[in-house]
């Protein structure tokens, strides 16, 4: 993934980068291909896998110095695409990227799973602030909802010189 990402970049030359920050997105659209007028064949969905990748460019300050974002629609890249790319090949760029494309996937993939467990989380947080009646008291009638966790330690801070 690292030689396309480097032959990619290669494309724009922007003085003074500190950092350079690239993200991966997919999304899928669907559209209806239309059959031919007066013949048998029905009205298909065609089913487009889109992949996005975002660049931006950081001085040393952390600064934006210039972004721009290259287009895969079922792993070719997409006619706007291909004017931006001036210095490189679109063709061996499209090359590079089914090269990359599995690590690429799976750098979504890690985003996605962090989101889940995120929302994972914050459900079982809410699951816990539910009253539920508890014999002797209706939830109705329960006040301040508070709870008590674990015992922390407190640690004295230790700064070198």
């Amino acid at each position: 993934m690292n030689v396309f990402s480097e032959y990619l970049f290669s494309n724009w030359s922007v003085d003074g980068v500190g950092s350079i920050m690239e993200k991966f997105t997919h999304s899928v659209v669907i559209s209806v291909v239309k059959g031919p007028k007066g013949s048998a064949c029905p009205d298909r969905e065609r089913k487009d896998h889109v992949l996005l990748i975002g660049l931006k460019w950081f001085d040393r300050k952390h600064k934006l110095l210039a972004s721009e974002s290259i287009k895969f629609v079922n792993n070719l890249l997409n006619a706007p695409s291909k004017k931006k790319l001036n210095n490189i090949s679109s063709d061996e760029l499209e090359n590079m990227f089914m090269r990359a494309k599995p690590e690429i996937l799976n750098v979504i993939k890690e985003d996605y799973t962090k989101k889940m467990e995120e929302l994972d989380y914050k459900l079982g947080e809410l699951d816990s602030y539910y009253d539920f009646d508890t014999p002797g008291c209706n939830k109705e009638f329960k006040g301040e909802h508070i709870e008590v966790g674990e015992k922390v330690k407190k640690q004295k801070a230790v700064f070198d010189m």
